[in-house]
């Protein structure tokens, strides 16, 4: 029997949204636990394209809603593959979500660091954002791509 890790989704790879179509649907290895909210507090905005990014400042933002899943191995290498871990566009680290009554550790991807002045710091990424991202290979423009790794007019 593979182990399974906890890894907590807050953005597209929620159900029913783009990456969670496209790549934790797709692994066999993965199965949705609970809702969840993160127990400490991280900067989550969304940039031009209606991308989210996790700012990993504990203790900054809000709360963070989102969903805990069970992955074994390949679900993990697929996520850690997609997150862009090995290129270092996002780190793969452990923090604590409540489910319930009860808090579980979990994986989370986060960016290292983003200027947040003047963003709106949300506390779930939710349908109606999601509702109008645009995907990869979906008209982002490469001129908008800025060096903390999202995209801004």
């Amino acid at each position: 029997m593979k182990l399974r890790q906890n890894v907590f989704v807050y953005g597209t790879l929620k159900r029913g949204f783009y990456n969670y179509d496209a790549v934790l649907a797709r692994q066999p290895d993965a199965a949705f636990v609970a809702e969840g909210v993160t127990t400490e507090r991280f900067p989550l905005f969304v940039d031009h394209y209606k991308i989210p990014y996790l700012v990993h400042r504990a203790g900054e933002g809000r709360r963070v809603s989102g969903e805990l899943f069970a992955v074994g191995p390949e679900g993990l290498a697929a996520l850690d593959a997609l997150e862009g871990v090995d290129e270092g566009r996002y780190a793969r680290r452990e923090v604590d979500v409540d489910v319930g009554e009860s808090s579980k550790r979990a994986w989370l991807y986060s960016i290292n660091d983003a200027p947040l002045a003047g963003r709106e710091l949300l506390p779930a990424y939710t349908a109606a954002i999601h509702a109008a991202y645009t995907p990869p290979g979906g008209g982002r423009d490469p001129a908008l791509f800025r060096p903390w790794g999202g995209y801004e007019p």
